[in-house]
């Protein structure tokens, strides 16, 4: 159960500095548009302030990130697998059906 938190903690940390590098790159690219369109257009470039990345303290783990497991669950029902039943020939061919049929009767 502890190694689960420990975990929960790494990947909340990886997902909050992922979305720190992705604005970064959000910034980089915008500033590389306006400098086309400035190429392009021969407006005069707007600098922007370049944003740095800041490490940031071991975030608090929010109460909404625990998860709880459902209480009440309904019992899984598993029923056995029906095997179909083989058919049986031996009541086709009995005494009473294996009479001559006209072909055989024809042939002699």
């Amino acid at each position: 159960m502890e190694n689960d938190k420990e975990k929960l903690n790494t990947l909340l940390l990886k997902i909050e500095n992922l979305s720190l590098r992705q604005q970064n790159f959000e910034a980089e690219i915008n500033s590389l548009k306006q400098e086309i369109i400035a190429l392009k257009g021969g407006n005069p470039i707007v600098n922007e302030p370049i944003v740095k990345e800041v490490e940031l303290p071991p975030a608090q783990v929010p109460p909404f990130a625990t998860v709880f497991p459902p209480k009440n669950t309904p019992p899984t029902f598993n029923a056995p697998p029906i095997k179909p039943s083989q058919p049986s020939f031996a009541d086709k061919f009995n005494r009473a059906n294996m009479g001559k049929s006209d072909f055989e009767k024809f042939i002699g």
